[in-house]
């Protein structure tokens, strides 16, 4: 069934060292966990507009929710969580960026970091196939971990990435797998300009 009511929110993000942006949510509710629901963040620092589509969300629990905009909150305590049968696998979030720059990292933050019990009992994600507009294909693991990690990608992405489950580490209570945290390293990208224009002190 498609979405029956929609509605509109707008709040401000942080994210690492002062990357601060708008985000415009446009939410709908679904009948259907395995289904792919979108979500799009707004006037950001280094976009236009950046839009995430996951294959599949798991369905609100104990007033939580799982779905893509977790990927952009910044907020460990919230996630997004595949909502497929069994533990994930071969479910997938789009990422589409509108007016940015071309980027050649990810950061991204494993599992459910609500809380250390929370993260254990859940499944995190450990390989995934990315794949971007610029024609590449790469599989990388990711360390069983809460924190933020930095993913370095063989080659420049510009428009889209899409970021494909593998493999997991299982939760020891659930089967569902969630991510909190997945972004384009846009911060560095500007890191790397200013560095080039000689208005940061480059590296020994």
């Amino acid at each position: 069934m498609r979405p029956t009511t929609r509605s509109v929110t707008t709040w401000a993000v942080c994210i690492g060292s002062g990357l601060v942006f708008g985000l415009t949510m446009t939410s709908g509710s679904t009948s259907t966990a395995a289904q792919e629901v979108c979500w799009t963040g707004r006037h950001g620092q280094f976009f236009n507009a950046i839009h995430y589509c996951v294959s599949s969300v798991l369905a609100p629990q104990a007033g939580n929710t799982y779905g893509p905009e977790n990927l952009a909150s910044g907020n460990a305590g919230a996630a997004w969580c595949e909502g497929a049968s069994g533990h994930g696998i071969g479910e997938s979030i789009m990422i589409r960026v509108e007016g940015g720059s071309a980027f050649r990292r990810l950061s991204v933050g494993n599992g459910y970091g609500k809380s250390s019990q929370t993260y254990a009992s859940n499944g995190r994600v450990k390989t995934v196939e990315l794949s971007a507009d610029t024609g590449f294909t790469t599989i990388v693991n990711l360390a069983d971990r809460s924190d933020l990690a930095t993913v370095n990608l063989p080659a420049l992405a510009r428009d889209w990435i899409r970021v494909k489950i593998v493999e997991v580490y299982p939760g020891r209570r659930f089967a569902d797998t969630c991510m909190h945290f997945l972004m384009p390293d846009f911060e560095y990208e500007e890191e790397l300009l200013l560095k080039e224009q000689g208005l940061l002190p480059k590296q020994p």
